[in-house]
Order: C-alpha cells, then sequence, then structure tokens
C-alpha cells in the first residue's frame, strides 16, 4: 500500500476540459478529454468526508488547465504532470482504489503509485534537463544547479485543493454528495457548485458557487487569493446572463472593497438580479483596484 504525500509544507494546489488516456500532445495550452466511466454513486473517501467520485474528476478535469496556467513551468515538467495526472485519474476510477486522508495524503491499496514517478529527470533554473543517470554522475557541486520535479505529489497536492473546495462548498450548503443532480431553488434556475478559477499567477479567483434565492436573486461566491507585492482594495466583476449555456443576452457589473494583503485569500459575495428567464451567469471582465491607485484587468 503506498502513498503520495502533498507538499503543503513540501509541495502542495486548477473553463471546462475533458480527458483523453489516449492524448499523445496534452499540455498548458491543450484542452484534454475526459470520458466517464463511472458510477453516479461512486465514492471517493477523503479523510472522514465522502465525495462523488463523478463530481469530483469533472471538477479536476474542469480546473486543471487554469492551474497548469498558474505555473511557471517548462513544457518538460508540464508534460510529467500529463502522465503523473492520467495514470492518477485512471487509478481514481477504480472503485475503492485511491483515498486520502484529510491532510490529501493519497493511498494507493494496489502500491502502484507513490511519491516516485516514472519520469527520472532533474533541471536546473534555466529550464534545461538532465536524466536522473547523468545527475547522479555528476560531482556533488555540480548537482546543486539541479532539483527534480516531483510530478506525483504535484498531482495529489493538485487533487487535494479541489477536495476541500468541493467539501467546503458542499457542507456549506448542506448539499450531500451522493448524486451529482443540483438541487433547483428558484424557478428553473440550478445552484452551481462547479468550481471555476480565474485569473494569473498575481491573482487568483475561485468561483466556488452561483446560489439563487427569492430575496437577493443571485450570490456568487468567489475566493481571492493576492500573489502580488500590493493590497487590493476593490473588486468590479461584470456578470453575463442568458438562457442557453455560452450565450450572452444580458449584462450587469457587481463591486465589493475588500482589504486583501499580501499572499491572503479572502472570501466575497457578489449580488446580482437576472431577468426570471435568465437561469445562466457566467463571469465577463474582472477589475481588481489596489490601495496604490492602480488596477489590473482580468479575463
Amino acid at each position: 500500500m503506498n502513498q503520495i504525500i502533498t507538499s503543503l509544507l513540501v509541495l502542495y494546489f486548477i473553463p471546462i476540459y475533458k480527458l483523453n488516456a489516449t492524448t499523445n500532445n496534452w499540455n498548458e495550452n491543450k484542452e484534454i478529454e475526459q470520458t466517464y466511466d463511472i458510477s453516479d454513486n461512486s465514492i471517493y473517501q477523503y479523510g472522514v468526508f465522502k465525495i462523488n467520485k463523478r463530481l469530483y474528476i469533472h471538477n479536476l478535469d474542469s480546473n486543471v488547465q487554469a492551474y497548469l496556467k498558474s505555473k511557471r513551468w517548462n513544457h518538460y515538467q508540464y508534460e510529467e504532470f500529463r502522465h503523473s495526472y492520467l495514470i492518477i485519474i485512471e487509478a481514481l476510477k477504480d472503485e475503492n482504489r485511491l483515498s486520502a486522508d484529510s491532510f490529501g495524503t493519497i493511498t494507493d491499496k494496489e502500491g502502484q503509485i507513490s511519491n516516485a514517478d516514472k519520469d527520472d529527470y532533474w533541471y536546473d533554473n534555466k529550464g534545461n534537463r538532465i536524466t536522473g543517470l547523468e545527475y547522479r554522475n555528476l560531482s556533488t557541486r555540480k548537482q546543486k544547479k539541479y532539483r527534480a520535479f516531483h510530478a506525483n505529489q504535484e498531482v495529489a497536492s493538485y487533487f487535494n485543493i479541489i477536495a476541500q473546495a468541493l467539501i467546503e462548498e458542499l457542507n456549506k450548503k448542506k448539499e450531500v454528495t451522493t448524486s451529482t443532480k443540483p438541487t433547483i431553488h428558484y424557478a428553473q434556475r440550478v445552484n452551481n457548485y462547479d468550481i471555476k478559477i480565474y485569473g494569473n499567477e498575481d491573482i487568483t479567483i475561485r468561483r466556488t458557487s452561483v446560489t439563487y434565492d427569492p430575496h437577493y436573486n443571485m450570490c456568487v461566491t468567489l475566493n481571492i487569493t493576492n500573489n502580488t507585492n500590493k493590497k487590493i482594495a476593490a473588486i468590479k466583476v461584470r456578470m453575463h446572463y442568458s438562457s442557453k449555456e455560452l450565450q450572452s443576452v444580458d449584462a450587469e457589473e457587481a463591486s465589493e472593497n475588500i482589504t486583501i494583503n499580501q499572499e491572503e485569500t479572502e472570501k466575497i459575495f457578489l449580488f446580482g438580479n437576472p431577468k426570471p428567464t435568465y437561469a445562466l451567469m457566467m463571469l465577463g471582465k474582472i477589475t481588481i483596484y489596489f490601495s496604490d491607485g492602480t488596477m489590473q484587468e482580468l479575463y
């Protein structure tokens, strides 16, 4: 029984994609296609929590591209991540094979997946790589110029972020993750707990839920992480509405004053008022205002 340990202290982790295990050219700019040959009631054990496996994999696939864009990796490292991601996703599909503790450490009951991945390469700070054999033949002084890329740990860390976000949102709304069917609360509108990631390496915005209520009509929950050296003072978001997915029939802007210091994450709630016939919402331009008077636009 092998384990993959996430690196919260050593290593740590996000549009919609599908994953095809036979794809050979998947990288940070490629879409991935995934078929879900999984029972609707299949469960992934994460500590004391149970996560619907189909919902979990859907969110993993939906956010992996944004996660990759947030990393400053070279194309070799993207490829190593791809190899590990495909292997671990396939293992996740197996009934009762993978599980995780509350820290995100993944256990493989078959003992095939561990911290060591199949790619044995070392990288210098310019992105050049050498094989493990070449690395071990270097002198100790030259070895210090290289570092390993632990793809399995990177994948496990990404799995951990998505699992924690799902548990937080579904528990907050007292949703039981034994079904992927959403709950209808207002007319034909559906509460949405799919996680979407926006932004870049400086500012990461995670849309964790869109909920509807007769009192305020619609609420969008955003988790904002500030990785800049400035203080965030406010945010303005353009929200697009329609009755069909990926369309924009109407739009409005919502803003919120908030203080987010460097390396901090804060949660905000934005309220909208789409017409009753508009059941779908997507975020458009996001404007971040800093305390020094500058601003940054995200799409």
